[in-house]
């Protein structure tokens, strides 16, 4: 079979003007700018919600909803009206919405082929009429829709097409101000708020197992804390403009070594974090490791103009594992906090999970 022909039949290759083929086609820009607003998995936001109950009370409609196109799955943000968090992509009537910049109207759900064999058309749920605006962020990607659903068939107006448009742009709008807010202003990368919230949503997404002492057996979520060495006295000996740029330095040096779903943020002053989804223990010590090896070697050109190349900057790390059984972060950042000490303690410029301090102590309390 000639080689053109064996990969237009091939099951991966999807056809760039099949829905399908233009889904795909967009899923990895979708999911960066997805990633990049921490929304997916978060929440309910007061917000958010007004929109949506804005949207039934204009359109009179049973239904509205702010939804996600994640990667196979569609998922709500708010959702009134709708008793599901998420439904399967293939059933989403929102991921036609997205192929455009124009709003969709559906005026009789069983009279469009698109939709007239979709199971919430032609089951219980009954939505037989839809009008959904996508939400587009900077740049022309489409990440998701403001729609309504009504349970029986309806006309729609221009008037309508717009109001669906206005409130896809005021969704765009609190995305930005809650990405903003959540950056640290002098770095760029999450501050605490969007620490906080992607720990609630790794938290209630319940990945992992294990008893919460911050063992080392069952977990696959970890928390890395670290802690620059010695930086009141570089900001005490060479200025705070000096201390900002080892600041965006750092976060810039720990952001090109970590994952794309790795969560970094600052934290503190000179505190950073880092959350690792569905990471083993052993994994989450070597990454700890690798940022402790990437900030003492870090590029100095960006720094030559405020401190000597000479100056020492390293890190003291703390490593912990996050569990099922904890509903909120303070648990796991207790642990590695304490890890982080037990660090400066060894001498500054080192990594000390946990489970070390745990195994410590309890050989400690064998050996009375």
């Amino acid at each position: 079979m000639p080689v053109m022909e064996q990969f237009l039949s091939s099951p991966t290759y999807a056809d760039p003007d099949s829905l399908e083929g233009q889904m795909t086609m967009q899923d990895a820009d979708r999911q960066k700018v997805l990633d990049g607003y921490q929304i997916l998995d978060s929440g309910y936001e007061a917000g958010f919600d007004r929109i949506t109950e804005l949207a039934r009370t204009v359109f009179e409609a049973p239904v509205a909803v702010i939804c996600f196109i994640d990667k196979d799955r569609q998922w709500f943000k708010s959702h009134p009206g709708f008793d599901k968090r998420e439904t399967q992509l293939e059933h989403a009537i929102c991921r036609f919405t997205v192929l455009s910049d124009k709003a969709l109207l559906i005026p009789d759900a069983l009279a469009d082929e698109r939709t007239r064999d979709n199971p919430y058309v032609t089951g219980p749920d009954q939505w037989r009429a839809y009008a959904g605006a996508p939400l587009i962020a900077p740049g022309g990607v489409r990440i998701g829709t403001v729609s309504i659903f009504d349970r029986k068939p309806r006309d729609f107006t221009p008037r309508d097409e717009d109001i669906l448009q206005q409130l896809a742009a005021i969704v765009m709008h609190n995305l930005e101000l809650r990405r903003v807010a959540d950056n640290d202003w002098l770095t760029g990368v999450p501050g605490r708020g969007a620490f906080e919230r992607r720990s609630r949503a790794l938290l209630s997404a319940g990945s992992g197992s294990g008893s919460g002492d911050g063992s080392a057996d069952g977990h696959r979520n970890a928390l890395i804390v670290f802690d620059l060495d010695f930086f009141k006295q570089l900001n005490d000996t060479y200025g705070h403009a000096a201390g900002d740029e080892v600041l965006k330095e750092v976060s810039r040096t720990c952001q090109a070594a970590l994952r794309e779903n790795d969560a970094f943020s600052r934290i503190g002053g000179e505190e950073f974090s880092v959350l690792l989804p569905a990471t083993a223990p052993d994994v989450a010590g070597k990454v700890a490791r690798r940022l402790q090896q990437c900030i003492a070697a870090m590029p100095r050109d960006r720094l030559s103009k405020y401190l000597p190349d000479t100056t020492s900057i390293t890190a003291s790390f703390g490593v912990t594992m996050v569990t099922d059984g904890e509903f909120s972060i303070k648990h796991a950042l207790r642990r590695a906090d304490a890890a982080l000490y037990a660090a400066k303690e060894r001498g500054r410029n080192c990594v000390v999970c946990s489970w070390d301090l745990a195994t410590a102590e309890q050989s400690y309390r064998k050996s009375l």
